[in-house]
């Protein structure tokens, strides 16, 4: 699988409208529409977003029967939110690894169903180490965007206090960090997509990811297709708390040394 996955909101659904629009399939499947928060859609495989969340918050946090007419209904919100607080709590979680050999088959089989295609999950932050123990993912597509724009989209979206915000922003980001190991990445900074000294740069990683011939016709073209600056409501303002500060400068590292060259 080729996956494709960050924070909550930090842009992931964006840079996956990109990724497809480039050629990478999606899967056989139907994805999760769009609603008020991602009106373009998610790009997500219902099947793996409610697997991802079970290995996760644990069997009962199901989202499968959820969804009513590819949105997001009252229940999967609550549900969500209520999952995200409970590995912010208790950011130990478990062993992922031995949690996907426990998923052995479901996993197996969605791996097989999904080879080839782009699988997009924020998800996948935390998850990833049962994934890698199957051997289904091929490479990857991290995106992030500026903490401070996340957690001001958390706390509208899902009415989060700001700590808790930053708290699961650095949650997610270690934990991917801790475990990609030698997996193959193309990362994206969010953010360079609306400077234009950067989106050029930043848009010809998304070709490398898909593995398709890049030009900078062809990244001008993409971008007249899906820049709309209303999709950035939040921006970076003021200072980092200093735990938050020291991890984006982490993933800042981590965002020079993954551009996708060979």
């Amino acid at each position: 699988m080729l996956v494709i996955t960050g924070m909550h909101r930090s842009g992931t659904s964006f840079v996956a409208n990109m990724v497809q629009k480039i050629g990478a399939p999606f899967g056989p499947d139907d994805l999760l529409g769009g609603d008020q928060w991602n009106p373009r859609g998610y790009f997500e495989n219902i099947d793996v977003i409610d697997l991802n969340n079970r290995l996760i918050v644990g069997e009962s946090a199901g989202l499968k029967g959820l969804v009513d007419g590819g949105r997001l209904g009252f229940g999967q919100r609550l549900k969500r939110t209520l999952g995200k607080a409970r590995y912010a709590l208790f950011p130990g979680g478990g062993d992922m690894a031995a949690k996907g050999a426990a998923h052995a088959d479901e996993m197996d089989g969605l791996a097989r169903r999904l080879a080839g295609c782009a699988v997009k999950d924020v998800r996948f932050s935390l998850t990833l180490p049962a994934w890698q123990g199957r051997g289904a993912v091929e490479r990857i597509l991290y995106c992030y965007r500026h903490p401070t724009e996340v957690a001001g989209s958390l706390a509208k979206r899902d009415r989060l206090p700001l700590w808790l915000s930053y708290r699961l922003w650095r949650i997610h980001v270690e934990r991917f960090l801790d475990a990609v190991g030698e997996t193959p990445v193309v990362c994206v900074d969010y953010n360079n997509f609306f400077d234009d000294t950067r989106r050029i740069d930043e848009t010809l990683r998304l070709f490398r990811f898909a593995g398709q011939e890049a030009s900078r016709e062809k990244a001008e073209a993409l971008l007249a297709q899906v820049i709309d600056p209303s999709l950035r409501h939040n921006r970076a303002d003021g200072a980092l708390p200093g735990a938050t500060r020291a991890c984006y400068h982490r993933l800042e590292e981590f965002h020079e040394r993954h551009d996708g060259r060979p």
